[in-house]
């Protein structure tokens, strides 16, 4: 499959794992370097 849009991760990840996702994409990329394949919005909680 070649849809990477944002309805495109609800249905590739488990809720959990999204947010762990979006909190490791705000703690380690929250400008975007990494955007290929699945964009993940930094957001979520931050990680400890």
């Amino acid at each position: 499959e070649s849809d990477t849009g944002p309805d495109s991760l609800v249905r590739a990840f488990p809720p959990a794992h999204l947010e762990r996702l979006r909190g490791l994409k705000r703690r380690y990329d929250p400008s975007g370097l990494f955007r290929d394949n699945f964009y993940v919005e930094p957001g979520g909680s931050p990680l400890a």
